[in-house]
Protein backbone atom coordinates (compact mmCIF):
# COMPACT_ATOMS: atom_id res chain seq x y z
CA UNK A 1 0.00 0.00 0.00
CA UNK A 2 2.63 2.55 0.65
CA UNK A 3 4.85 1.77 -2.48
CA UNK A 4 1.17 2.37 -4.08
CA UNK A 5 0.93 5.67 -2.69
CA UNK A 6 4.40 6.31 -3.71
CA UNK A 7 4.37 5.40 -6.96
CA UNK A 8 0.81 7.80 -7.15
CA UNK A 9 2.49 10.86 -5.85
CA UNK A 10 5.10 10.44 -7.95
CA UNK A 11 2.67 10.26 -10.76
CA UNK A 12 1.22 13.41 -9.54
CA UNK A 13 4.65 15.09 -8.90
CA UNK A 14 5.31 14.20 -12.85
CA UNK A 15 2.31 15.45 -14.00
CA UNK A 16 2.47 19.16 -12.61
CA UNK A 17 6.05 19.39 -13.95
CA UNK A 18 4.96 18.34 -17.89
CA UNK A 19 2.11 20.81 -17.02
CA UNK A 20 4.26 24.00 -16.00
CA UNK A 21 7.07 22.83 -18.98
CA UNK A 22 4.05 22.80 -21.59
CA UNK A 23 2.66 26.35 -20.56
CA UNK A 24 6.55 27.38 -20.51
CA UNK A 25 7.23 26.74 -23.63
CA UNK A 26 4.03 28.11 -25.12
CA UNK A 27 4.62 31.69 -24.08
CA UNK A 28 8.28 31.66 -24.13
CA UNK A 29 8.34 33.17 -27.21
CA UNK A 30 5.08 35.57 -26.72
CA UNK A 31 7.10 36.59 -23.97
CA UNK A 32 10.10 37.60 -25.48
CA UNK A 33 8.52 39.56 -28.21
CA UNK A 34 6.70 40.99 -25.62
CA UNK A 35 9.90 42.18 -23.26
CA UNK A 36 11.92 42.97 -27.25
CA UNK A 37 9.47 45.18 -28.08
CA UNK A 38 8.69 47.35 -25.11
CA UNK A 39 11.97 47.82 -24.68
CA UNK A 40 12.98 48.89 -28.65
CA UNK A 41 9.64 50.99 -28.37
CA UNK A 42 10.84 52.82 -25.40
CA UNK A 43 14.06 53.30 -26.53
CA UNK A 44 13.19 54.30 -29.89
CA UNK A 45 15.91 52.56 -31.48
CA UNK A 46 13.53 50.28 -34.33
CA UNK A 47 14.90 51.12 -37.89
CA UNK A 48 11.29 51.05 -38.90
CA UNK A 49 8.06 52.82 -37.74
CA UNK A 50 6.07 52.04 -34.85
CA UNK A 51 3.37 50.71 -36.74
CA UNK A 52 4.96 48.13 -38.61
CA UNK A 53 6.69 47.05 -36.08
CA UNK A 54 3.78 46.28 -33.86
CA UNK A 55 2.03 44.77 -36.72
CA UNK A 56 4.99 42.29 -37.24
CA UNK A 57 5.23 41.55 -34.10
CA UNK A 58 1.25 40.52 -33.86
CA UNK A 59 1.85 38.63 -37.02
CA UNK A 60 4.88 37.10 -35.59
CA UNK A 61 3.06 36.32 -32.71
CA UNK A 62 -0.18 34.83 -34.13
CA UNK A 63 2.03 32.79 -36.69
CA UNK A 64 3.53 30.86 -33.75
CA UNK A 65 -0.14 30.54 -31.38
CA UNK A 66 -1.83 29.25 -34.27
CA UNK A 67 0.75 26.63 -35.05
CA UNK A 68 1.22 25.70 -31.68
CA UNK A 69 -2.89 25.54 -30.83
CA UNK A 70 -2.51 22.64 -33.64
CA UNK A 71 -0.37 20.60 -32.55
CA UNK A 72 -1.60 20.29 -28.90
CA UNK A 73 -5.27 19.46 -30.86
CA UNK A 74 -2.80 16.29 -32.95
CA UNK A 75 -1.19 15.87 -29.14
CA UNK A 76 -1.59 12.32 -27.93
CA UNK A 77 0.45 13.90 -24.52
CA UNK A 78 -0.88 17.09 -24.49
CA UNK A 79 2.28 19.21 -24.30
CA UNK A 80 3.91 21.53 -27.35
CA UNK A 81 7.49 21.40 -26.19
CA UNK A 82 10.35 19.16 -27.50
CA UNK A 83 8.72 17.26 -29.38
CA UNK A 84 5.83 15.70 -27.29
CA UNK A 85 2.96 17.39 -29.26
CA UNK A 86 1.46 15.42 -32.48
CA UNK A 87 3.10 16.55 -35.85
CA UNK A 88 0.97 18.22 -38.33
CA UNK A 89 2.51 16.69 -41.19
CA UNK A 90 6.25 17.16 -42.70
CA UNK A 91 4.57 20.17 -45.35
CA UNK A 92 2.80 22.05 -42.98
CA UNK A 93 5.51 21.80 -40.43
CA UNK A 94 8.52 22.77 -43.10
CA UNK A 95 6.18 25.80 -43.77
CA UNK A 96 5.55 26.73 -40.44
CA UNK A 97 9.42 26.74 -39.70
CA UNK A 98 10.14 29.15 -43.19
CA UNK A 99 7.03 31.34 -42.07
CA UNK A 100 8.53 31.79 -38.47
CA UNK A 101 12.40 32.79 -39.96
CA UNK A 102 10.41 35.19 -42.13
CA UNK A 103 9.03 37.03 -39.59
CA UNK A 104 11.80 36.89 -37.72
CA UNK A 105 14.47 38.14 -39.91
CA UNK A 106 12.23 41.01 -40.45
CA UNK A 107 12.10 41.85 -36.67
CA UNK A 108 16.14 41.04 -37.02
CA UNK A 109 16.19 43.55 -39.41
CA UNK A 110 14.64 46.09 -37.42
CA UNK A 111 16.74 46.03 -34.44
CA UNK A 112 19.27 43.61 -33.38
CA UNK A 113 17.97 42.97 -30.13
CA UNK A 114 15.02 40.57 -31.72
CA UNK A 115 18.57 38.25 -32.34
CA UNK A 116 17.42 37.12 -28.72
CA UNK A 117 14.11 35.63 -30.47
CA UNK A 118 15.81 34.06 -33.02
CA UNK A 119 17.21 31.81 -30.28
CA UNK A 120 13.47 30.37 -30.22
CA UNK A 121 13.79 29.35 -33.54
CA UNK A 122 16.49 26.63 -32.95
CA UNK A 123 14.14 25.08 -30.66
CA UNK A 124 11.76 24.69 -33.38
CA UNK A 125 13.80 23.28 -35.63
CA UNK A 126 15.34 20.63 -33.75
CA UNK A 127 11.32 19.82 -32.46
CA UNK A 128 9.93 19.80 -35.81
CA UNK A 129 12.32 19.03 -38.77
CA UNK A 130 14.21 15.71 -38.70
CA UNK A 131 17.37 14.44 -40.82
CA UNK A 132 18.72 16.92 -43.42
CA UNK A 133 16.16 19.67 -43.32
CA UNK A 134 16.87 20.07 -39.18
CA UNK A 135 21.13 20.68 -40.13
CA UNK A 136 20.28 23.02 -42.70
CA UNK A 137 17.93 25.05 -40.71
CA UNK A 138 20.36 25.18 -37.66
CA UNK A 139 23.07 26.70 -40.09
CA UNK A 140 20.28 29.18 -41.23
CA UNK A 141 19.41 30.08 -37.81
CA UNK A 142 22.44 30.49 -36.69
CA UNK A 143 23.73 32.69 -39.66
CA UNK A 144 20.78 35.09 -38.95
CA UNK A 145 21.97 35.40 -35.52
CA UNK A 146 25.05 35.80 -36.23
CA UNK A 147 23.97 38.74 -38.33
CA UNK A 148 22.34 40.86 -35.64
CA UNK A 149 25.14 39.99 -33.09
CA UNK A 150 27.32 41.70 -35.92
CA UNK A 151 24.79 44.60 -35.38
CA UNK A 152 22.58 43.54 -38.51
CA UNK A 153 25.01 45.33 -41.17
CA UNK A 154 23.45 45.98 -44.61
CA UNK A 155 26.73 45.48 -46.16
CA UNK A 156 29.35 42.60 -44.91
CA UNK A 157 33.39 44.10 -44.92
CA UNK A 158 35.51 41.43 -45.04
CA UNK A 159 36.78 41.62 -41.65
CA UNK A 160 32.69 41.47 -40.60
CA UNK A 161 32.66 38.32 -42.73
CA UNK A 162 35.34 36.37 -40.73
CA UNK A 163 33.89 37.69 -37.58
CA UNK A 164 30.06 36.89 -38.55
CA UNK A 165 31.80 33.23 -39.80
CA UNK A 166 32.81 32.24 -36.34
CA UNK A 167 29.90 33.70 -34.80
CA UNK A 168 27.77 31.40 -36.65
CA UNK A 169 29.94 28.21 -36.07
CA UNK A 170 29.68 29.27 -32.43
CA UNK A 171 26.06 30.03 -32.46
CA UNK A 172 25.31 26.48 -34.16
CA UNK A 173 27.67 24.71 -31.77
CA UNK A 174 26.02 26.20 -28.58
CA UNK A 175 22.72 25.93 -30.48
CA UNK A 176 23.22 22.00 -31.09
CA UNK A 177 24.57 21.37 -27.50
CA UNK A 178 21.96 22.77 -25.99
CA UNK A 179 19.17 21.45 -27.78
CA UNK A 180 20.87 18.05 -27.95
CA UNK A 181 20.94 18.21 -23.84
CA UNK A 182 17.14 19.47 -23.69
CA UNK A 183 15.85 16.44 -26.00
CA UNK A 184 18.38 13.74 -23.32
CA UNK A 185 16.76 15.52 -20.86
CA UNK A 186 13.21 15.03 -22.11
CA UNK A 187 13.81 11.57 -23.13
CA UNK A 188 14.97 10.41 -19.77
CA UNK A 189 11.81 12.48 -18.73
CA UNK A 190 9.74 10.30 -20.83
CA UNK A 191 10.79 7.44 -19.69
CA UNK A 192 10.73 7.99 -16.59
CA UNK A 193 6.76 9.03 -16.63
CA UNK A 194 6.69 5.53 -18.47
CA UNK A 195 8.43 3.66 -15.76
CA UNK A 196 5.83 5.56 -13.33
CA UNK A 197 2.94 4.47 -15.00
CA UNK A 198 4.16 1.11 -15.00
CA UNK A 199 4.76 1.35 -11.47
CA UNK A 200 1.24 2.32 -11.06
CA UNK A 201 -0.14 -0.33 -12.77
CA UNK A 202 1.55 -2.95 -11.34
CA UNK A 203 0.92 -1.90 -7.90
CA UNK A 204 -2.79 -1.99 -9.04
CA UNK A 205 -2.28 -5.69 -10.26
CA UNK A 206 -0.59 -6.13 -6.79
CA UNK A 207 -3.42 -4.58 -5.11
CA UNK A 208 -5.64 -6.85 -7.12
CA UNK A 209 -3.97 -10.01 -6.28
CA UNK A 210 -3.69 -9.16 -2.45
CA UNK A 211 -7.16 -8.83 -2.95
CA UNK A 212 -7.94 -12.29 -4.21
CA UNK A 213 -5.40 -13.80 -1.68
CA UNK A 214 -6.87 -12.55 1.31
CA UNK A 215 -10.13 -13.54 0.06
CA UNK A 216 -8.53 -17.03 -0.91
CA UNK A 217 -6.81 -17.21 2.49
CA UNK A 218 -10.86 -16.59 4.07
CA UNK A 219 -12.08 -19.44 2.54
CA UNK A 220 -9.33 -21.42 3.31
CA UNK A 221 -9.58 -20.72 7.16
CA UNK A 222 -13.17 -21.37 6.86
CA UNK A 223 -12.84 -24.71 4.80
CA UNK A 224 -9.89 -25.76 7.30
CA UNK A 225 -12.32 -24.90 10.04
CA UNK A 226 -15.11 -27.25 8.57
CA UNK A 227 -12.62 -30.13 7.44
CA UNK A 228 -11.09 -29.82 11.72
CA UNK A 229 -14.78 -29.40 12.58
CA UNK A 230 -15.61 -32.88 10.55
CA UNK A 231 -12.31 -34.29 11.51
CA UNK A 232 -13.05 -34.02 15.16
CA UNK A 233 -16.24 -34.94 14.82
CA UNK A 234 -15.65 -37.97 12.82
CA UNK A 235 -12.91 -38.89 15.91
CA UNK A 236 -15.36 -38.08 18.31
CA UNK A 237 -17.82 -40.66 17.07
CA UNK A 238 -15.18 -43.11 16.72
CA UNK A 239 -14.05 -43.03 20.66
CA UNK A 240 -17.80 -43.39 21.51
CA UNK A 241 -17.99 -46.36 19.57
CA UNK A 242 -15.18 -48.26 20.58
CA UNK A 243 -15.83 -47.74 24.43
CA UNK A 244 -19.41 -46.30 24.98
CA UNK A 245 -21.36 -48.04 22.45
CA UNK A 246 -19.24 -51.30 22.26
CA UNK A 247 -19.36 -51.49 26.21
CA UNK A 248 -23.71 -51.02 26.09
CA UNK A 249 -23.49 -53.53 23.27
CA UNK A 250 -21.92 -55.54 25.30
CA UNK A 251 -23.86 -55.04 28.65
CA UNK A 252 -27.17 -56.07 26.49
CA UNK A 253 -26.01 -59.35 25.00
CA UNK A 254 -25.31 -60.30 29.14
CA UNK A 255 -28.51 -59.12 29.73
CA UNK A 256 -29.97 -61.32 27.10
CA UNK A 257 -27.88 -64.05 27.96
CA UNK A 258 -29.29 -63.44 31.74
CA UNK A 259 -32.56 -63.54 30.63
CA UNK A 260 -32.34 -67.51 28.91
CA UNK A 261 -30.21 -68.49 32.20
CA UNK A 262 -31.59 -71.47 34.29
CA UNK A 263 -29.35 -71.49 36.86
CA UNK A 264 -28.94 -68.90 39.73
CA UNK A 265 -25.10 -69.02 39.55
CA UNK A 266 -25.49 -68.94 35.45
CA UNK A 267 -27.51 -65.60 36.20
CA UNK A 268 -25.20 -64.38 38.64
CA UNK A 269 -22.26 -64.37 36.42
CA UNK A 270 -24.22 -63.12 33.38
CA UNK A 271 -25.31 -59.84 35.58
CA UNK A 272 -22.07 -59.72 37.44
CA UNK A 273 -20.23 -59.40 33.42
CA UNK A 274 -23.00 -56.94 32.72
CA UNK A 275 -21.62 -54.66 35.57
CA UNK A 276 -17.82 -55.30 34.89
CA UNK A 277 -18.57 -54.02 31.19
CA UNK A 278 -20.36 -51.35 32.46
CA UNK A 279 -17.57 -49.97 34.86
CA UNK A 280 -15.11 -50.49 31.97
CA UNK A 281 -16.91 -48.70 29.07
CA UNK A 282 -17.70 -45.73 31.99
CA UNK A 283 -14.55 -45.75 32.72
CA UNK A 284 -12.92 -45.40 28.96
CA UNK A 285 -15.57 -42.51 28.46
CA UNK A 286 -13.75 -40.96 30.99
CA UNK A 287 -10.53 -41.32 29.88
CA UNK A 288 -11.03 -40.43 26.42
CA UNK A 289 -13.34 -37.59 27.40
CA UNK A 290 -9.80 -36.45 29.46
CA UNK A 291 -8.17 -37.14 26.37
CA UNK A 292 -6.28 -40.11 27.56
CA UNK A 293 -5.70 -43.38 25.83
CA UNK A 294 -7.02 -46.90 26.72
CA UNK A 295 -6.45 -47.70 30.10
CA UNK A 296 -4.87 -51.35 29.45
CA UNK A 297 -1.90 -49.23 27.04
CA UNK A 298 -1.43 -47.14 29.77
CA UNK A 299 -0.41 -49.56 32.19
CA UNK A 300 1.31 -52.62 29.80
CA UNK A 301 3.13 -52.18 26.04
CA UNK A 302 0.85 -53.54 23.00
CA UNK A 303 1.39 -57.16 23.87
CA UNK A 304 0.24 -57.68 27.07
CA UNK A 305 -2.90 -55.03 26.35
CA UNK A 306 -4.01 -57.00 23.15
CA UNK A 307 -3.19 -60.45 25.34
CA UNK A 308 -5.37 -58.59 28.67
CA UNK A 309 -8.39 -57.67 25.90
CA UNK A 310 -8.48 -61.01 24.19
CA UNK A 311 -8.91 -63.15 27.28
CA UNK A 312 -11.52 -60.02 28.86
CA UNK A 313 -13.07 -60.53 25.40
CA UNK A 314 -13.33 -64.43 25.57
CA UNK A 315 -14.84 -64.56 29.15
CA UNK A 316 -17.47 -62.12 28.20
CA UNK A 317 -18.38 -63.79 24.83
CA UNK A 318 -18.04 -67.64 25.64
CA UNK A 319 -15.28 -67.65 22.49
CA UNK A 320 -12.05 -69.16 22.27
CA UNK A 321 -8.73 -66.53 21.58
CA UNK A 322 -5.64 -66.92 21.00
CA UNK A 323 -2.96 -64.08 21.02
CA UNK A 324 0.35 -64.41 19.28
CA UNK A 325 3.10 -62.31 18.71
CA UNK A 326 5.96 -62.63 16.15
CA UNK A 327 9.20 -60.73 15.64
CA UNK A 328 10.88 -58.86 18.29
CA UNK A 329 8.92 -56.39 20.25
CA UNK A 330 10.00 -53.21 19.84
CA UNK A 331 9.19 -49.29 20.84
CA UNK A 332 6.27 -48.37 18.66
CA UNK A 333 4.57 -44.53 18.45
CA UNK A 334 2.02 -44.31 21.07
CA UNK A 335 -0.64 -43.34 18.11
CA UNK A 336 0.21 -46.60 16.64
CA UNK A 337 -0.10 -48.65 19.39
CA UNK A 338 -3.69 -46.97 20.11
CA UNK A 339 -4.90 -47.63 16.59
CA UNK A 340 -4.00 -51.26 16.67
CA UNK A 341 -5.49 -51.76 20.00
CA UNK A 342 -9.02 -50.10 18.67
CA UNK A 343 -8.71 -52.61 15.93
CA UNK A 344 -8.51 -55.71 17.14
CA UNK A 345 -11.06 -54.72 20.20
CA UNK A 346 -13.39 -53.64 16.92
CA UNK A 347 -12.37 -57.00 15.16
CA UNK A 348 -13.05 -59.08 17.90
CA UNK A 349 -15.96 -57.67 18.74
CA UNK A 350 -17.50 -58.56 15.15
CA UNK A 351 -16.45 -61.81 15.65
CA UNK A 352 -18.46 -62.20 18.32
CA UNK A 353 -21.51 -59.86 16.34
CA UNK A 354 -21.57 -61.33 13.06
CA UNK A 355 -19.34 -64.94 12.91
CA UNK A 356 -20.56 -67.50 15.11
CA UNK A 357 -17.42 -68.73 15.36
CA UNK A 358 -15.52 -71.25 17.89
CA UNK A 359 -12.03 -69.52 18.29
CA UNK A 360 -10.19 -66.77 16.88
CA UNK A 361 -6.51 -65.79 16.66
CA UNK A 362 -4.92 -62.46 16.88
CA UNK A 363 -1.12 -61.78 15.89
CA UNK A 364 0.82 -59.35 16.26
CA UNK A 365 4.08 -58.94 14.32
CA UNK A 366 6.61 -56.94 14.32
CA UNK A 367 9.18 -56.06 11.55
CA UNK A 368 11.76 -54.13 10.67
CA UNK A 369 9.77 -51.27 8.85
CA UNK A 370 6.14 -52.26 9.93
CA UNK A 371 4.11 -53.39 12.63
CA UNK A 372 1.14 -56.01 11.33
CA UNK A 373 -2.31 -56.98 13.14
CA UNK A 374 -4.14 -60.13 11.70
CA UNK A 375 -7.40 -60.95 13.36
CA UNK A 376 -8.88 -64.43 12.26
CA UNK A 377 -11.85 -66.51 13.28
CA UNK A 378 -13.31 -70.06 12.25
CA UNK A 379 -16.86 -68.38 11.80
CA UNK A 380 -18.93 -68.67 8.87
CA UNK A 381 -17.03 -65.90 6.89
CA UNK A 382 -18.94 -63.31 4.38
CA UNK A 383 -18.02 -62.11 0.70
CA UNK A 384 -15.40 -59.59 1.21
CA UNK A 385 -15.78 -58.02 -2.02
CA UNK A 386 -19.73 -57.65 -1.98
CA UNK A 387 -20.69 -53.55 -1.58
CA UNK A 388 -22.38 -54.03 1.51
CA UNK A 389 -19.44 -55.38 3.59
CA UNK A 390 -16.42 -53.45 5.44
CA UNK A 391 -18.57 -50.24 5.17
CA UNK A 392 -19.92 -50.33 8.91
CA UNK A 393 -19.09 -47.37 10.80
CA UNK A 394 -16.43 -49.77 12.92
CA UNK A 395 -14.43 -50.64 9.88
CA UNK A 396 -14.73 -47.26 8.48
CA UNK A 397 -13.51 -45.43 11.79
CA UNK A 398 -10.89 -48.04 12.21
CA UNK A 399 -9.50 -47.26 8.32
CA UNK A 400 -9.21 -43.65 9.01
CA UNK A 401 -7.39 -43.82 12.03
CA UNK A 402 -4.56 -46.95 10.32
CA UNK A 403 -4.69 -44.72 7.48
CA UNK A 404 -3.78 -41.10 9.60
CA UNK A 405 -0.61 -43.23 10.35
CA UNK A 406 0.02 -44.35 6.73
CA UNK A 407 -0.78 -47.42 7.35
CA UNK A 408 -3.63 -49.79 5.71
CA UNK A 409 -6.52 -51.70 6.65
CA UNK A 410 -7.65 -55.11 4.71
CA UNK A 411 -10.69 -57.63 5.12
CA UNK A 412 -10.42 -61.14 3.90
CA UNK A 413 -13.37 -63.47 3.88
CA UNK A 414 -15.37 -66.14 1.62
CA UNK A 415 -18.76 -67.66 2.95
CA UNK A 416 -17.96 -70.69 4.94
CA UNK A 417 -14.59 -69.99 5.09
CA UNK A 418 -14.07 -67.76 8.17
CA UNK A 419 -12.74 -64.22 7.98
CA UNK A 420 -8.88 -62.09 8.21
CA UNK A 421 -8.98 -58.68 9.11
CA UNK A 422 -5.34 -57.18 8.85
CA UNK A 423 -4.02 -53.63 9.83
CA UNK A 424 0.00 -52.67 9.20
CA UNK A 425 1.12 -49.64 10.16
CA UNK A 426 4.70 -48.67 9.23
CA UNK A 427 7.08 -47.62 11.47
CA UNK A 428 9.88 -46.25 9.17
CA UNK A 429 8.75 -46.50 5.69
CA UNK A 430 5.47 -47.44 3.95
CA UNK A 431 4.77 -51.09 3.52
CA UNK A 432 2.57 -52.25 0.63
CA UNK A 433 1.21 -55.31 2.27
CA UNK A 434 1.75 -57.74 5.17
CA UNK A 435 4.48 -60.98 4.45
CA UNK A 436 1.96 -63.73 4.52
CA UNK A 437 4.27 -65.90 6.20
CA UNK A 438 4.10 -63.95 9.11
CA UNK A 439 0.01 -64.56 9.21
CA UNK A 440 -0.45 -67.42 12.21
CA UNK A 441 -3.01 -70.47 11.18
CA UNK A 442 -5.93 -71.45 14.22
CA UNK A 443 -4.96 -73.18 16.63
CA UNK A 444 -6.75 -74.90 19.35
CA UNK A 445 -6.70 -72.88 22.59
CA UNK A 446 -4.17 -74.12 25.06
Amino acid sequence: MAQAQDGRVLAAAEQRWRRRETTFFRWLPHGLLLIITTVVLLGALSRITPVVLLGLVLATSLWEACWSTARVRRSTRGSPGLGRAGRLGWAADLTYLAGLFVLTAGLDLAHPLYGFFTWFLFIRTFDVARGWPRWVGVVVIAGLISWTQSGSPVQLTSGLLVFWAALLVMNAGIAVAVVRFMEASERHGQRRQELLAELEASNERLQQVLAENASLYDQLLAQAHEAGVQAERERFAGEVHDTIAQGLAGVITQLEALERAGSPQERHRHAGQAKQIARDSLAEARRFLAAVGPERLEQARLPDAVRELAASWAAQSGVAARVEVVGTVGAVAADAEVALYRAAQEALTNVAKHACASRAVVTLSYTDTAILLDVRDDGCGCDATAPAHGTGFGLRSMRRRVAALGGQVTLESEPGAGATLSAVIPTRVPMPAAPSGLRSGLEEPA
